[in-house]
């Protein structure tokens, strides 16, 4: 499993930064907010042969990109169909936002994609999908997060390996469900902890929020993710030989 960042940072965006996204194998992508399909371009990545988009929530840092992904797929008439999944109503939104840009809908500008849609309400769900047809063992599993809108967080297994990954959340239980013992934990850190108050009132976390999350878990690894240049330095200050910084590609 080779996991590459396109963006690690938060809705705090800047300059030379971009928001958080991962691409899995070059072909399973985590969050999708604006100018994604640059840096996939920019790495390499060919964005048509992409097979599956999993996203969190339905703010404009995590999804607005996918609406420049499915207009380089259908100006491209590529065949394969693209299954996207996220919280309750993602398709509806996804099509009026479609709608408003005008998108053709024509012979020669088709886009091919299926929804899958988790009906978050408090109580955890699980999807499983298999990511090869040749293994039975692999799949999603999604469970509830506590954002200010509904936030899926997602546990990934494939070819042997398990991650997780919290989208936008203030601390809660069931993330030491999600990163029960995976290989790595993907953590949102948006706040120093000084800024709690301000973080509650977001429900994103805080340095030390997400470090609980990470020790209830038994994940192996940290990846710290939505980040901004407080977060950036503490880490960098702090050290952990258990932490890694989302800067280079991981591979397991």
């Amino acid at each position: 499993m080779e996991i590459k960042f396109l963006g690690n940072w938060s809705s705090h965006i800047q300059a030379g930064k971009r928001n958080v996204s991962m691409i899995i194998d070059r072909h399973i992508v985590l969050d999708c907010g604006p100018h994604t399909i640059e840096s996939m371009l920019e790495s390499g990545i060919d964005p048509a042969k992409i097979d599956k988009i999993l996203i969190s929530h339905m703010h404009l840092d995590h999804y607005g990109g996918l609406a420049e992904i499915l207009w380089y797929r259908g100006s491209r008439n590529v065949k394969d169909e693209l299954t996207i999944m996220g919280p309750k109503g993602i398709r509806k939104n996804m099509e009026r936002i479609l709608q408003i840009y005008n998108t053709p809908d024509n012979d020669r500008f088709q886009i091919r994609s299926n929804y899958v849609e988790i009906h978050n309400n408090g109580e955890v769900y699980e999807v499983k999908t298999n990511l090869v047809d040749k293994s039975e063992n692999d799949y999603i599993e999604a469970f509830t997060g506590n954002h200010i809108i509904p936030d899926n967080m997602y546990r990934i297994e494939y070819q042997g390996h398990t991650i997780a990954y919290t989208g936008d959340t203030a601390y809660n239980s069931n993330i030491a469900l999600v990163g029960e013992d995976v290989d790595i934990l993907f953590h949102e850190m948006t706040y120093p902890d000084e800024k709690s108050e301000i973080a509650e009132f977001w429900r994103h976390s805080t340095y030390s929020s997400a470090m609980k999350g990470f020790s209830e878990s038994h994940a192996r690894k940290l990846v710290p993710v939505h980040l901004t240049d407080e977060t950036l330095y503490l880490l960098q200050e702090k050290g952990h030989e258990n932490i890694i910084l989302p800067t280079g590609d991981i591979k397991l």
